[in-house]
């Protein structure tokens, strides 16, 4: 959700960008133009990363204004290959594989089955899963400039997360992060469940079993998923976790 009352239109979004990175009074310019609802390039040349959701000094949300836009011109343009990606996610079969009633469950909304064995192993053992278009999150739809797709389908997404009867429910997707914690909440959708990122799940087991753990003394660079810039507060965890195994975050240009 786009906060006018907050913006300032200082043009930070548009000039940090590392797609349009326009000139300071050109960014103010366009913004201005977005928010009076008028014609700009910025909603046909934005490739809807979200980073600007993350520059914005005042926590305006530029991006979500960007993205309305999009949607109400009808200004972005996605492949056909992207759309029938989309369409296909809600389409999946879907499957609840029941594991240790004890346990919380994770759901690997329509992503769970690209990376085979990558769930298999100590670290799920005895998880209860959810998989499959009934849990698909929709947060992708932001992607092909079509917000309303995410709104539309918020409620009925928490309803069947919620019929599984889970006080938990681990995301495997961050994009599922981001429509329980972020989107619902502009929504006002209440939640009957506590969502917990795939991240700040690893930090805890790892810190759980730490006397087991080989650490690995390494560097890495690490990308944000696109869906993380409606989230980055749990940033932290994400480096908790690497400090835990042995592995430095080093900086990038554009972490």
């Amino acid at each position: 959700m786009f906060y006018p009352e907050r913006c300032t239109v200082c043009g930070e979004c548009l000039m940090r960008c590392p797609y349009l990175n326009y000139p300071e009074e050109k960014a103010k310019e366009e913004f201005s133009r977005l928010m009076k609802g008028e014609a700009t390039p910025v909603t046909r040349e934005c490739i809807t990363c979200a980073a600007c959701n993350m520059f914005c000094p005042e926590g305006a949300n530029p991006f979500d204004l960007i993205n309305d836009r999009q949607e109400a011109e009808d200004a972005f343009k996605p492949t056909e290959q992207a759309l029938a990606m989309m369409n296909m996610a809600s389409e999946l079969p879907s499957e609840i594989i029941k594991g240790d009633p004890d346990k919380p469950f994770m759901n690997l909304c329509s992503v769970g089955d690209l990376l085979p064995g990558v769930i298999e192993g100590r670290l799920f053992e005895g998880l209860n899963l959810t998989k499959g278009g009934d849990y698909f999150c929709y947060i992708g739809w932001l992607h092909i400039g079509k917000p309303s797709m995410v709104r539309d389908n918020a409620q009925r997404f928490v309803d069947n997360l919620a019929k599984t009867g889970a006080r938990e429910i681990i995301c495997y997707h961050d994009d599922c992060y981001t429509m329980l914690t972020s989107k619902i909440k502009e929504f006002g959708i209440d939640l009957p469940f506590k969502p917990i990122h795939i991240v700040e799940y690893l930090r805890d087991y790892v810190r759980d079993h730490i006397s087991e753990v080989t650490r690995l003394d390494m560097k890495v660079g690490y990308q944000q998923p696109c869906a993380s810039r409606y989230t980055f507060e749990k940033d932290p965890i994400i480096d908790e976790l690497f400090d835990l195994i042995g592995v430095t975050r080093v900086d990038r240009k554009y972490d």
